[in-house]
């Protein structure tokens, strides 16, 4: 991710309409890149865990792994258009999005893991990446590329 904002910097510094391109490419690309081990993950973690832990504590592990790495593909998809605001010079947007997330999510948070112990902790991570995932990337959309588009268009 640390390329990721010195390149939508420079294409959005130069006037680039190429910068809604390159954000695409980089979703396809983590996604390619981040799926295939979490489909390994989802579908052969008891047995992994078993044979590196054990039946015991793949018994109580797997589901979490499952579920963590279903987060970590949510949370590699988010990067892309937090690393975009921040190169768009609106790291308020992220910034004023988690200030509003924190509280809702602590309380989903106790919740979860008061009923479902840890898998309800992992549980509650997952669905906020999920939907910081859905929400930063239409802020990115809003406030980042269909100005670019727009500029596009009128060039």
């Amino acid at each position: 991710m640390g390329v990721l904002f010195p390149a939508y910097s420079q294409l959005l510094a130069a006037g680039s309409t190429d910068v809604g391109a390159v954000y695409r490419r980089t979703l396809g690309t983590i996604g390619l890149m981040l799926a295939p081990p979490v489909l390994v993950i989802v579908f052969f973690s008891r047995p992994l865990l078993e044979l590196w832990l054990g039946p015991e504590v793949a018994g109580h592990s797997a589901a979490v792994a499952s579920i963590l790495a279903v987060g970590a593909l949510a949370h590699g998809l988010l990067q892309p258009s937090f690393q975009l605001l921040q190169a768009a010079g609106r790291p308020d947007v992220p910034a004023l999005y988690q200030l509003l997330e924190a509280p809702i999510y602590i309380g989903y948070l106790v919740l979860l893991t008061q009923q479902f112990g840890i898998v309800g902790a992992a549980s509650a991570w997952l669905i906020r990446v999920t939907i910081s995932l859905v929400v930063q990337s239409w802020l990115a959309h809003r406030f980042v590329l269909l100005r670019v588009a727009a500029l596009e268009v009128r060039g």
